[in-house]
């Protein structure tokens, strides 16, 4: 029968620590303002007319409401409806009234380039706000990193600016 000396143990216990810090390292590696702001900006082939009509429309078919918008400086800002959530523990713990309200506000940016081409950077901010019985609530605002979001978005936008120029002569 194999024994396991006591440097033995020592030297497992090290190694399934550094283990377990770098897989949650992994999780927390903040993302670059570089590489966001690639992540949030494309560059499409078309007018910044032809953009700002894509981006409402895009915006509208993903169920946001358009706040503002300013074709000649290029800006878009729109928040998607307000989603209210009450679990079972919450109704029982805190009353009926309690709930989670959650929505998204997103900004666009079109602006001509230099090429006569077309650059969109937008941005997405998830708000939750939690609110009790008692009137006390706390709210929280985050940036949506999350590369597939912004990929999604883009790909609707490319296919509406391809529709607008394509079909719809």
């Amino acid at each position: 029968m194999h024994t396991i000396s006591r440097h033995g143990n020592v030297f497992i216990l090290a190694i399934l620590a550094c283990l377990l810090a770098g897989c949650s390292s992994i999780n927390n590696t903040p993302v670059s303002n570089i590489s966001i702001q690639a992540m949030q900006t494309r560059e499409f082939e078309c007018s910044p007319k032809v953009a700002f009509a894509a981006v409402v429309s895009v915006f509208h078919d993903l169920g946001f409401s358009i706040q503002t918008s300013d074709r000649k400086s290029g800006i878009v800002t729109a928040q998607s409806t307000i989603s209210k959530k009450a679990n079972f523990a919450e109704i029982m713990f805190e009353g009926i009234d309690s709930s989670r309200m959650s929505y998204i506000v997103a900004d666009a940016h079109i602006d001509e380039t230099f090429d006569g081409k077309c650059s969109i950077r937008v941005s997405f901010v998830r708000h939750r706000k939690d609110v009790r019985a008692t009137g006390f609530f706390s709210e929280e605002s985050n940036h949506i990193t999350d590369p597939e979001y912004y990929r999604d978005f883009f790909e609707k936008i490319d296919k509406n600016i391809f529709v607008r120029q394509n079909l719809r002569r």
